[in-house]
Protein backbone atom coordinates (compact mmCIF):
# COMPACT_ATOMS: atom_id res chain seq x y z
CA UNK A 1 0.00 0.00 0.00
CA UNK A 2 1.60 3.15 -0.89
CA UNK A 3 3.04 5.26 2.37
CA UNK A 4 4.62 8.31 0.05
CA UNK A 5 1.91 11.16 0.13
CA UNK A 6 4.08 13.68 -1.57
CA UNK A 7 2.43 12.90 -5.24
CA UNK A 8 -0.55 11.52 -6.09
CA UNK A 9 1.16 8.46 -7.67
CA UNK A 10 -0.96 4.64 -7.09
CA UNK A 11 -3.00 6.04 -4.52
CA UNK A 12 -6.98 4.99 -4.08
CA UNK A 13 -8.91 7.76 -2.78
CA UNK A 14 -11.75 7.37 -0.92
CA UNK A 15 -14.42 10.23 -0.10
CA UNK A 16 -17.16 9.93 2.27
CA UNK A 17 -19.46 12.54 3.94
CA UNK A 18 -19.83 16.00 3.67
CA UNK A 19 -17.34 17.38 1.82
CA UNK A 20 -16.68 21.46 1.59
CA UNK A 21 -17.78 23.78 -1.15
CA UNK A 22 -20.29 23.69 -3.42
CA UNK A 23 -21.03 20.33 -5.91
CA UNK A 24 -21.61 16.76 -4.72
CA UNK A 25 -19.28 13.78 -4.05
CA UNK A 26 -19.74 12.81 -7.85
CA UNK A 27 -18.00 16.73 -8.81
CA UNK A 28 -15.22 16.03 -6.75
CA UNK A 29 -14.59 13.09 -8.34
CA UNK A 30 -14.84 14.06 -11.84
CA UNK A 31 -12.33 17.23 -10.38
CA UNK A 32 -9.69 14.80 -9.29
CA UNK A 33 -9.63 12.78 -12.63
CA UNK A 34 -9.14 15.84 -14.65
CA UNK A 35 -6.38 16.70 -12.59
CA UNK A 36 -4.71 14.02 -11.71
CA UNK A 37 -5.99 11.46 -14.90
CA UNK A 38 -5.27 7.92 -13.99
CA UNK A 39 -2.22 8.50 -11.76
CA UNK A 40 -5.08 8.30 -8.69
CA UNK A 41 -7.97 6.27 -8.18
CA UNK A 42 -11.11 7.90 -6.68
CA UNK A 43 -14.12 5.91 -5.03
CA UNK A 44 -16.89 7.68 -3.82
CA UNK A 45 -19.93 5.37 -2.35
CA UNK A 46 -22.47 5.49 -5.37
CA UNK A 47 -19.33 3.86 -6.74
CA UNK A 48 -19.52 0.71 -4.33
CA UNK A 49 -23.29 0.75 -2.89
CA UNK A 50 -24.26 -2.26 -4.70
CA UNK A 51 -20.95 -3.84 -3.66
CA UNK A 52 -20.96 -3.57 0.02
CA UNK A 53 -23.57 -5.45 1.30
CA UNK A 54 -22.84 -5.60 5.20
CA UNK A 55 -19.86 -4.49 7.03
CA UNK A 56 -17.23 -7.37 6.29
CA UNK A 57 -17.88 -6.50 2.49
CA UNK A 58 -15.80 -3.54 3.29
CA UNK A 59 -12.85 -5.21 3.42
CA UNK A 60 -12.94 -6.24 0.33
CA UNK A 61 -12.79 -3.10 -0.73
CA UNK A 62 -8.59 -0.92 -1.67
CA UNK A 63 -8.39 2.17 -0.36
CA UNK A 64 -5.57 3.66 1.04
CA UNK A 65 -6.64 6.99 1.82
CA UNK A 66 -9.79 8.18 3.13
CA UNK A 67 -11.73 11.59 2.75
CA UNK A 68 -14.02 11.61 5.61
CA UNK A 69 -16.29 14.82 5.50
CA UNK A 70 -19.36 15.50 8.24
CA UNK A 71 -21.47 12.09 9.15
CA UNK A 72 -19.09 10.13 7.88
CA UNK A 73 -20.51 6.66 8.75
CA UNK A 74 -18.45 5.03 11.52
CA UNK A 75 -18.30 1.57 10.10
CA UNK A 76 -15.96 3.43 7.42
CA UNK A 77 -14.09 5.45 9.78
CA UNK A 78 -13.46 1.98 11.65
CA UNK A 79 -12.40 0.21 8.42
CA UNK A 80 -9.94 2.93 7.38
CA UNK A 81 -7.90 2.85 11.19
CA UNK A 82 -8.14 -1.07 10.53
CA UNK A 83 -6.58 -1.17 7.59
CA UNK A 84 -4.54 2.01 8.83
CA UNK A 85 -5.63 3.93 5.98
CA UNK A 86 -4.53 7.77 5.63
CA UNK A 87 -7.30 9.76 7.32
CA UNK A 88 -7.29 13.01 5.68
CA UNK A 89 -10.01 16.03 6.21
CA UNK A 90 -12.09 17.84 3.24
CA UNK A 91 -10.04 20.68 4.10
CA UNK A 92 -7.13 19.05 2.07
CA UNK A 93 -9.34 18.24 -1.21
CA UNK A 94 -10.51 22.01 -1.14
CA UNK A 95 -6.57 22.65 -1.37
CA UNK A 96 -5.84 20.59 -4.10
CA UNK A 97 -8.90 21.76 -6.12
CA UNK A 98 -7.96 25.19 -5.20
CA UNK A 99 -4.59 24.67 -6.14
CA UNK A 100 -5.43 22.52 -9.13
CA UNK A 101 -2.75 20.05 -8.06
CA UNK A 102 -1.52 17.36 -5.49
CA UNK A 103 -0.57 18.92 -2.29
CA UNK A 104 1.09 16.98 0.39
CA UNK A 105 -1.13 16.83 3.60
CA UNK A 106 0.13 18.50 6.43
CA UNK A 107 -0.37 16.82 10.15
CA UNK A 108 -1.75 19.74 11.54
CA UNK A 109 -4.20 20.73 9.45
CA UNK A 110 -5.18 18.16 7.32
CA UNK A 111 -5.23 14.95 9.51
CA UNK A 112 -8.51 13.59 10.93
CA UNK A 113 -8.40 13.24 14.44
CA UNK A 114 -10.91 11.15 17.13
CA UNK A 115 -11.04 14.11 18.39
CA UNK A 116 -12.51 16.01 15.69
CA UNK A 117 -15.99 17.49 15.03
CA UNK A 118 -16.09 15.81 11.73
CA UNK A 119 -17.24 12.34 12.92
CA UNK A 120 -21.35 12.71 13.79
CA UNK A 121 -21.25 9.46 15.15
CA UNK A 122 -18.40 10.16 17.83
CA UNK A 123 -18.58 7.52 20.29
CA UNK A 124 -18.31 9.60 23.91
CA UNK A 125 -16.00 7.29 26.11
CA UNK A 126 -16.93 7.19 30.01
CA UNK A 127 -15.32 3.16 31.16
CA UNK A 128 -12.23 4.84 32.69
CA UNK A 129 -9.37 1.99 31.76
CA UNK A 130 -9.72 -0.26 29.36
CA UNK A 131 -7.35 -3.32 29.40
CA UNK A 132 -3.51 -3.10 29.12
CA UNK A 133 -1.84 -1.62 26.51
CA UNK A 134 -3.36 1.95 26.64
CA UNK A 135 -5.43 4.04 29.04
CA UNK A 136 -8.62 5.74 28.30
CA UNK A 137 -9.16 7.74 31.28
CA UNK A 138 -12.62 10.15 31.44
CA UNK A 139 -12.85 11.54 28.41
CA UNK A 140 -9.79 9.30 26.45
CA UNK A 141 -9.12 7.05 24.02
CA UNK A 142 -8.70 3.52 23.03
CA UNK A 143 -8.10 3.26 19.33
CA UNK A 144 -8.00 0.10 17.44
CA UNK A 145 -4.55 0.69 16.11
CA UNK A 146 -4.62 4.13 15.15
CA UNK A 147 -1.80 6.78 16.56
CA UNK A 148 -3.52 10.20 17.93
CA UNK A 149 -1.06 12.92 16.88
CA UNK A 150 0.24 15.06 19.77
CA UNK A 151 -1.00 18.67 19.00
CA UNK A 152 2.84 19.59 20.00
CA UNK A 153 4.56 17.39 18.48
CA UNK A 154 2.65 15.52 15.73
CA UNK A 155 5.43 12.54 15.72
CA UNK A 156 4.26 11.28 19.07
CA UNK A 157 1.32 9.57 19.65
CA UNK A 158 -1.02 10.38 22.72
CA UNK A 159 -3.06 6.85 22.66
CA UNK A 160 0.30 4.66 24.01
CA UNK A 161 1.21 1.66 22.03
CA UNK A 162 -1.21 0.90 19.47
CA UNK A 163 -3.37 2.09 21.54
CA UNK A 164 -5.30 -1.03 22.00
CA UNK A 165 -6.93 -2.62 24.67
CA UNK A 166 -5.84 -6.04 25.68
CA UNK A 167 -7.13 -8.94 26.14
CA UNK A 168 -9.11 -10.30 29.39
CA UNK A 169 -8.61 -6.64 31.00
CA UNK A 170 -11.05 -4.69 33.30
CA UNK A 171 -12.91 -1.66 32.28
CA UNK A 172 -15.32 0.90 34.50
CA UNK A 173 -17.56 -0.27 37.09
CA UNK A 174 -19.10 -3.58 36.46
CA UNK A 175 -18.09 -4.32 32.91
CA UNK A 176 -15.46 -7.04 32.03
CA UNK A 177 -13.72 -7.00 28.65
CA UNK A 178 -12.39 -10.05 27.00
CA UNK A 179 -12.58 -11.51 23.77
CA UNK A 180 -15.84 -9.72 22.68
CA UNK A 181 -16.67 -9.12 26.51
CA UNK A 182 -19.05 -6.63 27.30
CA UNK A 183 -17.78 -2.52 29.00
CA UNK A 184 -19.43 -0.38 30.66
CA UNK A 185 -22.75 1.29 30.14
CA UNK A 186 -23.37 -0.32 26.76
CA UNK A 187 -20.02 0.04 25.63
CA UNK A 188 -17.85 -2.89 23.73
CA UNK A 189 -14.49 -3.99 24.00
CA UNK A 190 -12.79 -6.77 22.49
CA UNK A 191 -9.69 -7.46 20.76
CA UNK A 192 -9.00 -3.67 19.47
CA UNK A 193 -12.36 -2.71 20.50
CA UNK A 194 -13.67 0.41 21.54
CA UNK A 195 -15.30 1.29 25.08
CA UNK A 196 -17.81 3.70 26.40
CA UNK A 197 -21.71 4.21 25.46
CA UNK A 198 -22.76 3.30 21.84
CA UNK A 199 -24.79 6.06 20.21
CA UNK A 200 -27.91 4.87 18.39
CA UNK A 201 -26.92 4.95 14.53
CA UNK A 202 -27.63 2.82 11.49
CA UNK A 203 -24.86 0.77 9.11
CA UNK A 204 -24.66 3.04 5.58
CA UNK A 205 -25.97 0.32 3.42
CA UNK A 206 -29.73 0.52 6.04
CA UNK A 207 -30.06 3.99 5.79
CA UNK A 208 -32.42 5.50 2.88
CA UNK A 209 -30.65 5.81 -0.16
CA UNK A 210 -27.81 3.45 1.57
CA UNK A 211 -26.92 6.18 3.71
CA UNK A 212 -23.37 7.20 2.15
CA UNK A 213 -23.79 10.39 0.86
CA UNK A 214 -24.97 12.91 3.37
CA UNK A 215 -25.60 16.03 0.84
CA UNK A 216 -27.44 19.59 1.53
CA UNK A 217 -30.15 19.65 -1.21
CA UNK A 218 -28.84 22.79 -2.29
CA UNK A 219 -25.80 21.54 -2.87
CA UNK A 220 -27.02 18.93 -5.15
CA UNK A 221 -29.02 21.75 -6.95
CA UNK A 222 -25.81 24.01 -7.36
CA UNK A 223 -25.59 22.78 -11.31
CA UNK A 224 -29.22 24.34 -12.94
CA UNK A 225 -27.57 22.86 -16.01
CA UNK A 226 -28.04 19.15 -14.91
CA UNK A 227 -31.81 19.27 -13.72
CA UNK A 228 -32.80 20.36 -17.55
CA UNK A 229 -33.19 16.86 -19.22
CA UNK A 230 -31.56 18.00 -22.84
CA UNK A 231 -28.67 19.41 -21.47
CA UNK A 232 -28.14 16.87 -19.32
CA UNK A 233 -28.23 14.62 -22.04
CA UNK A 234 -25.94 16.83 -24.39
CA UNK A 235 -23.43 16.33 -21.54
CA UNK A 236 -23.72 12.97 -20.65
CA UNK A 237 -22.34 12.16 -24.37
CA UNK A 238 -18.86 13.08 -23.24
CA UNK A 239 -17.66 10.67 -20.75
CA UNK A 240 -17.33 11.77 -16.68
CA UNK A 241 -19.37 14.89 -17.97
CA UNK A 242 -20.30 17.55 -17.54
CA UNK A 243 -16.91 18.86 -17.65
CA UNK A 244 -15.60 22.02 -16.00
CA UNK A 245 -12.65 24.38 -16.06
CA UNK A 246 -11.38 26.95 -13.30
CA UNK A 247 -10.87 29.87 -14.31
CA UNK A 248 -8.46 32.50 -12.27
CA UNK A 249 -11.25 35.48 -12.43
CA UNK A 250 -14.53 35.14 -14.10
CA UNK A 251 -14.93 36.27 -17.04
CA UNK A 252 -18.03 38.17 -16.81
CA UNK A 253 -15.28 40.47 -13.96
CA UNK A 254 -12.04 40.45 -16.05
CA UNK A 255 -14.28 42.45 -18.28
CA UNK A 256 -15.85 44.90 -16.34
CA UNK A 257 -12.86 45.69 -14.39
CA UNK A 258 -14.72 45.03 -11.20
CA UNK A 259 -12.63 45.64 -8.04
CA UNK A 260 -13.71 42.39 -6.33
CA UNK A 261 -13.35 39.95 -8.83
CA UNK A 262 -14.47 36.12 -8.43
CA UNK A 263 -11.83 34.15 -7.90
CA UNK A 264 -11.03 30.42 -9.17
CA UNK A 265 -14.29 30.24 -10.16
CA UNK A 266 -15.91 26.72 -11.64
CA UNK A 267 -17.60 27.14 -15.21
CA UNK A 268 -19.08 24.13 -17.05
CA UNK A 269 -17.65 23.14 -20.61
CA UNK A 270 -20.07 23.07 -23.34
CA UNK A 271 -17.37 22.46 -25.80
CA UNK A 272 -14.45 23.30 -28.23
CA UNK A 273 -14.73 26.16 -30.80
CA UNK A 274 -11.67 26.77 -32.65
CA UNK A 275 -9.26 28.23 -30.08
CA UNK A 276 -11.63 28.66 -27.04
CA UNK A 277 -14.13 26.54 -25.04
CA UNK A 278 -17.45 27.93 -24.94
CA UNK A 279 -17.75 27.75 -20.94
CA UNK A 280 -21.18 28.64 -19.20
CA UNK A 281 -21.40 29.63 -15.66
CA UNK A 282 -23.40 27.29 -13.29
CA UNK A 283 -24.98 29.53 -11.19
CA UNK A 284 -26.94 31.37 -13.83
CA UNK A 285 -30.62 31.38 -12.84
CA UNK A 286 -33.07 28.60 -15.46
CA UNK A 287 -35.50 31.24 -17.57
CA UNK A 288 -38.54 29.16 -16.96
CA UNK A 289 -39.64 29.61 -20.74
CA UNK A 290 -35.86 29.25 -22.22
CA UNK A 291 -34.75 26.16 -19.98
CA UNK A 292 -31.37 26.17 -22.18
CA UNK A 293 -30.24 29.36 -21.95
CA UNK A 294 -26.88 29.95 -20.04
CA UNK A 295 -24.31 32.92 -19.50
CA UNK A 296 -21.52 31.88 -21.69
CA UNK A 297 -18.00 33.29 -22.31
CA UNK A 298 -15.10 32.38 -24.76
CA UNK A 299 -12.01 31.58 -23.06
CA UNK A 300 -8.60 30.33 -24.86
CA UNK A 301 -7.74 26.35 -24.31
CA UNK A 302 -4.25 27.28 -25.09
CA UNK A 303 -4.44 28.85 -20.90
CA UNK A 304 -5.52 25.43 -20.00
CA UNK A 305 -3.66 22.44 -22.60
CA UNK A 306 -3.51 19.85 -20.08
CA UNK A 307 -7.63 19.74 -19.89
CA UNK A 308 -8.36 20.43 -23.07
CA UNK A 309 -6.41 17.45 -23.81
CA UNK A 310 -8.25 15.18 -21.70
CA UNK A 311 -11.75 16.88 -22.99
CA UNK A 312 -10.94 15.33 -26.39
CA UNK A 313 -9.82 12.49 -25.68
CA UNK A 314 -13.15 11.81 -24.03
CA UNK A 315 -15.06 12.12 -26.65
CA UNK A 316 -15.30 15.96 -25.72
CA UNK A 317 -18.10 18.56 -28.21
CA UNK A 318 -16.44 20.61 -31.12
CA UNK A 319 -18.85 22.84 -31.75
CA UNK A 320 -19.35 23.06 -35.42
CA UNK A 321 -20.23 26.50 -37.25
CA UNK A 322 -23.50 26.87 -39.17
CA UNK A 323 -24.20 28.82 -42.04
CA UNK A 324 -26.27 31.95 -41.90
CA UNK A 325 -28.71 30.20 -44.43
CA UNK A 326 -29.74 27.39 -42.39
CA UNK A 327 -31.29 30.19 -40.13
CA UNK A 328 -33.90 30.86 -42.55
CA UNK A 329 -35.63 27.67 -41.08
CA UNK A 330 -37.15 29.94 -38.34
CA UNK A 331 -39.57 32.29 -39.97
CA UNK A 332 -39.51 34.16 -36.52
CA UNK A 333 -36.03 34.36 -34.41
CA UNK A 334 -38.41 33.54 -30.97
CA UNK A 335 -38.28 29.98 -32.75
CA UNK A 336 -34.30 29.60 -32.36
CA UNK A 337 -33.61 27.42 -29.29
CA UNK A 338 -31.17 29.89 -27.51
CA UNK A 339 -28.62 28.42 -25.38
CA UNK A 340 -25.77 30.98 -25.11
CA UNK A 341 -24.26 34.09 -26.51
CA UNK A 342 -20.48 33.64 -25.87
CA UNK A 343 -18.37 36.65 -25.88
CA UNK A 344 -15.31 37.34 -25.12
CA UNK A 345 -15.58 41.29 -24.90
CA UNK A 346 -14.55 41.39 -28.87
CA UNK A 347 -15.66 38.09 -30.43
CA UNK A 348 -19.63 37.02 -30.00
CA UNK A 349 -21.23 33.46 -30.67
CA UNK A 350 -24.24 32.27 -31.05
CA UNK A 351 -25.08 28.55 -29.71
CA UNK A 352 -28.26 26.90 -30.32
CA UNK A 353 -30.38 24.85 -31.97
CA UNK A 354 -32.74 25.29 -34.71
CA UNK A 355 -36.25 23.46 -34.92
CA UNK A 356 -35.96 19.76 -35.52
CA UNK A 357 -32.26 19.47 -35.17
CA UNK A 358 -30.90 17.26 -32.84
CA UNK A 359 -27.49 19.07 -31.83
CA UNK A 360 -26.90 22.91 -31.42
CA UNK A 361 -24.80 24.74 -33.88
CA UNK A 362 -22.33 28.12 -33.60
CA UNK A 363 -23.76 31.37 -35.67
CA UNK A 364 -21.84 34.46 -35.59
CA UNK A 365 -23.55 37.73 -34.64
CA UNK A 366 -23.47 38.76 -38.25
CA UNK A 367 -25.25 35.66 -39.63
CA UNK A 368 -28.32 36.73 -37.25
CA UNK A 369 -28.06 40.20 -38.67
CA UNK A 370 -27.99 38.96 -42.25
CA UNK A 371 -31.04 37.15 -42.05
CA UNK A 372 -33.15 39.14 -39.09
CA UNK A 373 -31.45 42.61 -39.28
CA UNK A 374 -31.30 45.13 -36.46
CA UNK A 375 -33.42 42.86 -34.96
CA UNK A 376 -30.93 40.39 -34.07
CA UNK A 377 -28.80 43.17 -32.05
CA UNK A 378 -31.78 43.78 -29.55
CA UNK A 379 -32.84 40.28 -28.66
CA UNK A 380 -28.84 39.67 -27.74
CA UNK A 381 -28.95 42.63 -26.18
CA UNK A 382 -32.08 41.80 -24.17
CA UNK A 383 -30.22 38.88 -22.95
CA UNK A 384 -27.14 40.00 -21.47
CA UNK A 385 -29.17 42.93 -19.55
CA UNK A 386 -31.46 40.23 -18.40
CA UNK A 387 -27.99 38.53 -17.13
CA UNK A 388 -26.47 42.07 -16.10
CA UNK A 389 -24.15 42.77 -18.66
CA UNK A 390 -23.42 45.54 -20.95
CA UNK A 391 -24.99 45.78 -24.22
CA UNK A 392 -22.77 44.50 -27.43
CA UNK A 393 -21.90 47.42 -28.89
CA UNK A 394 -22.52 47.78 -32.99
CA UNK A 395 -19.61 48.85 -35.30
CA UNK A 396 -21.65 52.23 -36.02
CA UNK A 397 -22.61 52.99 -32.59
CA UNK A 398 -18.64 52.26 -31.50
CA UNK A 399 -17.52 54.77 -34.70
CA UNK A 400 -20.34 57.23 -33.23
CA UNK A 401 -18.96 56.87 -29.64
CA UNK A 402 -15.47 57.57 -31.11
CA UNK A 403 -16.38 60.48 -32.61
CA UNK A 404 -17.83 61.64 -29.62
CA UNK A 405 -14.77 61.05 -27.68
CA UNK A 406 -13.15 63.12 -29.68
CA UNK A 407 -15.06 65.74 -29.66
CA UNK A 408 -14.93 66.03 -26.30
CA UNK A 409 -10.46 66.40 -26.77
CA UNK A 410 -11.44 69.19 -28.94
CA UNK A 411 -13.41 71.32 -26.91
CA UNK A 412 -11.13 71.60 -24.54
CA UNK A 413 -8.62 75.08 -25.66
CA UNK A 414 -5.68 76.33 -24.10
CA UNK A 415 -3.87 79.79 -25.34
CA UNK A 416 -2.97 80.37 -28.60
CA UNK A 417 0.77 79.06 -30.24
CA UNK A 418 0.98 83.00 -31.30
CA UNK A 419 1.13 84.63 -27.43
CA UNK A 420 3.74 81.69 -26.78
CA UNK A 421 5.89 82.54 -29.43
CA UNK A 422 5.55 86.26 -29.42
CA UNK A 423 7.18 85.29 -25.42
CA UNK A 424 9.91 83.63 -27.02
CA UNK A 425 10.89 86.16 -29.80
CA UNK A 426 10.70 88.73 -27.57
CA UNK A 427 13.00 87.23 -25.15
CA UNK A 428 15.67 86.18 -27.69
CA UNK A 429 15.89 89.91 -28.58
CA UNK A 430 16.22 91.22 -24.67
Amino acid sequence: MPTDLTSPKNHTILFAGKQLGKGTLEDIKNSFKRLFGDTVKVIIPADIKDKIKNPGDLRNLEYDILVAGDKTSQVILNDAEDRRATILLPRWAAEVKAQRKWVKPERLLHFYEENTDMDANKKKDSSGTSGTGGTSGTGGTSGTGKDIPNSENPDVPMSGTGGTSGNGGTSGNGGTSGNGGSSGNGGSSGNGGSSGEDEDFKFPWEEEGNGFIFEDEEDSQRNNFEKDPIRKAWYDEVADGPWTVTVDIHPADELSGTKSPRMNYEMCIEGIYRSWFVVTDPETPVFVELPQLRDSYLIPWKDHLGLMDRYTTSNGHQLARRADKALKKCTMMQEFNFWSIAFNGNVCMIVGRLPDDEEPGVWSRSDFKKIFGSDADKMFNAIREEMGHPWIESKRRKRVADVESFKMKLRNRGATVEVDLKREIEALRM
